[in-house]
């Protein structure tokens, strides 16, 4: 009788051994997450914060392009804008 009730106690504490340990690693699990999702949150912020820059600097880009395009084509048609201009 004594050894089943060893049995059963043994058994509770390797329950709460068990019980505690899943615990543990939620607690971790969820610790992990948490700094994940803060690391992720910087990084977005981050990237929301650079984004006006970013298309800013591609449209810039776009736009130099488009100078030098019609620079070129005045200067390769320069005398006909001087006529339909008037100079």
């Amino acid at each position: 009788m004594q050894a089943q009730v060893g049995q059963h106690q043994s058994g509770a504490d390797a329950e709460r051994q068990i019980m505690g340990s899943t615990s543990t690693d939620g607690t971790l699990a969820l610790s992990t997450l948490v700094a994940l999702v803060g690391v992720g949150g910087e990084l977005l912020g981050h990237v929301l914060y650079q984004l006006p820059n970013l298309v800013r600097l591609n449209a810039q880009e776009r736009l130099d392009e488009g100078r030098m395009i019609a620079q070129t084509l005045l200067g390769e048609h320069g005398n006909l804008l001087g006529l339909l201009v008037g100079k």
